[in-house]
């Protein structure tokens, strides 16, 4: 006997679960395979008997998997069909964020034929639609807001909060504190008796919110990462149909390990584990044996290398134990590969010995682009530097976007791992700094949620940074403010630097750059400017660089060096 599902039917299911009321009302993309409905996975099931299971609800899910999808835009949805004249609340990130999901509910209401009933009529009931609240025809009201914002004396039936937590939460213990005590104080008091709190989420830290929300035991915890960790599918696609396994590889090789696993499979980088294990510097294409730091640029040329940029960490002391200065050359090819030319590291140089080492480096490489550290005291070398020389050169504030896992010292990582450094391992010279470097890069871990190390010294970290901003800036065609720097101060600082005709001071277009001592009259080029204190009286004879390399070009193989023959008199 066969029993007829009517309309009526259906709608009383789709009352009783979330999952099948977003297959049956909602629309997913038009493209294959979705073909206009959301397509619902084993995971999404799960999802919604929870929600039926439990009134505290926090899920850690992989990345556009899904999760906004059904909890800030199924599960409101679904929740106003159900409470005529109730409200609820959705939280995220930021008011901007917020808003922006709140409209995609609007036009969901609005061009969604199966959804008409929601939406309020013309002429009839007042329609309240906005950014920040929308109300259907059926008195239910949905209020967006950003994580933080004072909501004192609503009392919804349902809270969500989507991606509330930002960044900062992962490196700051402060941040987190804060986080943690509005949702305690003003988030959890504000939810009716029998009303339902789901928060859903990337986890940031391993004391962050969602941590803490583990360990509540009046909340059901779940984790949803990219890849089945346990059971029979084990090491398979959470959703084949949105990421098969090509498609997860293919993500993590783009965006590197550390932010795969914290987007993609829940999992935060914990205290005490190394950002950069030792593997990541060996290997065929990374490690040059045939290759020598501080080989002239005609070589680098030669080896494809198509711009040069330069990172500058400045040791603010000249007293033995002080940090080192660092001068850290690269070059880039076709490829995007950055051959490591030159790692100069001194310490106890003065002030003017500093500044010497930085003009005479550039000087034989011919960068495009030389950062320079402004922090604090280190500003006034570089300001100087700009002043005597033509140098190209841009202060660089590092202040916490060295902690970003996108644009931080961690995102070198990504570099490291797709292979895109060549780290000349040619003689002992090149053997001993890549050394260092490679040392204090695997003494660099995460802390209280902030990059630290665990060594006596990142300076060649730093500087490798730092040079790793400049070849995102680009080639020398910028305006010279500083880098996240202050416009005023800037603004001050260049009139300070210009000086009308008719003052004792003022120089004519013939005469010769600010500070410099050209051997004749006529401004002095790059190549024959010179500043006041002499390079070689300071740091000595290099008989490597006696000689200025020509600029010709050559060819040279697109990954890894050509054999050991190719070099044999080549470059003494």
């Amino acid at each position: 006997m066969s029993v007829e599902i009517t309309p009526d039917h259906v709608k009383a299911m789709c009352q009783r679960n979330l999952a099948l009321y977003a297959s049956e009302y909602l629309r997913g993309p038009d493209k294959a395979p979705y073909h206009g409905q959301f397509l619902i996975a084993d995971h999404h099931e799960e999802w919604a008997q929870l929600v039926n299971d439990h009134s505290r609800l926090c899920l850690q899910a992989a990345r556009d998997h899904g999760k906004s999808h059904m909890f800030t835009l199924a599960y409101p949805l679904w929740k106003a069909e159900q409470h005529p004249g109730e409200y609820g609340f959705i939280f995220s990130a930021s008011q901007p964020q917020a808003e922006k999901i709140l409209l995609k509910i609007i036009d969901e209401v609005e061009t969604n034929p199966k959804l008409q009933h929601l939406r309020p009529q013309a002429g009839g009931r007042s329609r309240k639609w906005s950014a920040q609240c929308a109300q259907f025809a059926n008195g239910f009201t949905i209020y967006a807001r950003g994580y933080g914002t004072k909501v004192r004396g609503a009392h919804p039936i349902f809270i969500v909060v989507d991606d509330g937590l930002n960044d900062e939460s992962a490196f700051s213990e402060r941040v987190r504190t804060r986080d943690i005590d509005y949702f305690q104080s003003a988030i959890t008091n504000m939810i009716v008796p029998g009303g339902q709190i789901v928060v859903i989420g990337t986890p940031l830290h391993k004391k962050d919110l969602y941590a803490i929300l583990e360990e509540n035991t009046e909340y059901a915890f779940a984790r949803y990462p990219a890849i089945i960790e346990d059971g029979e599918k084990k090491g398979l696609p959470l959703w084949p149909e949105r990421y098969d396994s090509e498609s997860l590889a293919k993500r993590k090789r783009e965006i590197g390990s550390i932010k795969f696993s914290r987007e993609f499979l829940c999992r935060v980088v914990t205290d005490g584990s190394s950002l950069f294990p030792k593997v990541l510097f060996q290997g065929d294409k990374t490690e040059q044996y045939n290759v020598r730091l501080g080989m002239p640029l005609r070589f680098w040329h030669d080896a494809g290398v198509k711009s040069v940029f330069m990172g500058v960490d400045f040791g603010l002391s000249s007293s033995v134990g002080s940090d080192y200065t660092v001068v850290w050359t690269v070059g880039l090819d076709d490829n995007k590969n950055r051959w490591i030319i030159d790692i100069q590291r001194e310490r106890g140089l003065a002030y003017g010995a500093q500044k010497a080492l930085v003009a005479k480096v550039a000087n034989l490489y011919d960068p495009g682009l030389v950062y320079v550290e402004s922090n604090q005291a280190q500003r006034i070398f570089g300001e100087e530097l700009m002043r005597e020389t033509d140098l190209p050169i841009k202060l660089f504030q590092t202040g916490d976007q060295k902690n970003s896992l996108s644009n931080g010292v961690p995102a070198i990582r990504i570099l490291l791992e797709n292979y895109k450094f060549r780290i000349p391992r040619g003689d002992a010279h090149s053997i001993e700094m890549t050394d260092i470097w490679i040392h204090e890069m695997t003494s660099m871990t995460i802390r209280n949620g902030k990059v630290t190390s665990l060594g006596d010294h990142d300076d060649t970290v730093s500087a490798c940074w730092i040079a790793e901003q400049a070849i995102k800036n680009g080639s020398f065609d910028f305006s010279f403010e500083e880098e996240e720097g202050d416009i005023a101060a800037f603004d001050e600082m260049m009139q300070d630097m210009m000086i009308t005709p008719g003052h004792p001071e003022y120089l004519s277009d013939d005469a010769y750059v600010l500070g410099a001592e050209p051997p004749k009259r006529g401004r002095p080029r790059l190549k024959n400017a010179q500043l006041s204190e002499s390079p070689d009286d300071i740091l000595g004879e290099d008989p490597l660089y006696d000689d200025r390399p020509s600029k010709r070009q050559g060819t040279f193989p697109e990954q890894g060096a050509p054999m050991a023959s190719y070099f044999v008199g080549k470059y003494r």
